[in-house]
């Protein structure tokens, strides 16, 4: 994999990686000690994994048609988030950047395709409705078989209170729109079909949409008061531990 062991093509010298939230990670990450050597390494072997793993999915499906399984099988392949892999200078996950919080998956098996965007509450669904077994009324999600292909209402969540960062942070995506909220930082909003590296915020120039945005985000939480409830948590942590803040 000699050709993958490239540099990011968008690094600390980006705008995006002057966030506040940004240099919280890399500061808490110590990412500053890696080399150009290992961090062309680094990539060179997240892509050996990448292609190693896409090998024995394609034997597994590749067995699906042989055995004529493929036509009532719904396979399903995710993680649990994605990978910055040195872009803004940041690595693994605990951004809500799209390298870090789109999360790999893999959906296939009878039904369309769609491109509305969609969240682990909806691959909880899927499994419910391709076993046909009922599901609590309560739980989120919504079967990916159900999606309609290109839903411009249709809203997703995602939120951060973990390491790393100074407060919490939440996320709201509507079609091409993506807004991030920030308990102690600016917010951000970007285009993704025009933007998709996450190069230019909006925030300043779209206050209709931030507004828009914002209230959708409120329509499914209250972010200061959940901001207050993890920093509340994090204390009583910190408190069994001996610790202070």
């Amino acid at each position: 994999y000699a050709d993958a062991a490239t540099l990011p093509e968008h690094g600390i010298e980006a705008a995006s990686a002057q966030h506040p939230y940004a240099q919280d990670l890399r500061q808490h990450f110590q990412t500053d000690v890696f080399t150009e050597e290992q961090i062309r390494g680094h990539r060179r072997a997240y892509l050996g994994r990448i292609e190693y793993v896409d090998g024995q999915i394609g034997k597994f499906l590749d067995a699906l048609e042989t055995t004529g399984l493929s036509k009532n099988t719904v396979f399903l392949y995710t993680s649990d988030h994605g990978e910055m892999l040195g872009k803004f200078g940041l690595w693994w996950k605990c951004s809500l950047y799209e390298d870090s919080v789109r999360v790999p998956l893999y959906a296939i098996g009878p039904g369309t395709r769609a491109k509305t965007p969609a969240d682990l509450h909806d691959v909880q669904a899927t499994l419910f409705a391709a076993t046909g077994k009922a599901r609590p009324a309560h739980w989120l999600g919504t079967p990916l078989q159900d999606l309609v292909a290109e839903d411009p209402e249709r809203v997703v969540f995602a939120e951060y209170h973990g390491h790393g960062t100074r407060a919490s942070g939440f996320l709201v995506r509507q079609a091409d729109w993506k807004f991030l909220w920030y308990a102690e930082a600016p917010h951000q909003l970007f285009n993704l079909k025009e933007d998709p590296e996450e190069l230019n915020n909006l925030a300043g120039k779209q206050p209709e949409k931030v507004k828009e945005l914002d209230a959708r985000l409120r329509s499914i939480c209250n972010p200061e008061a959940e901001n207050a409830r993890a920093e509340a948590f994090i204390q009583r942590q910190l408190t069994a531990m001996g610790s202070k803040a």
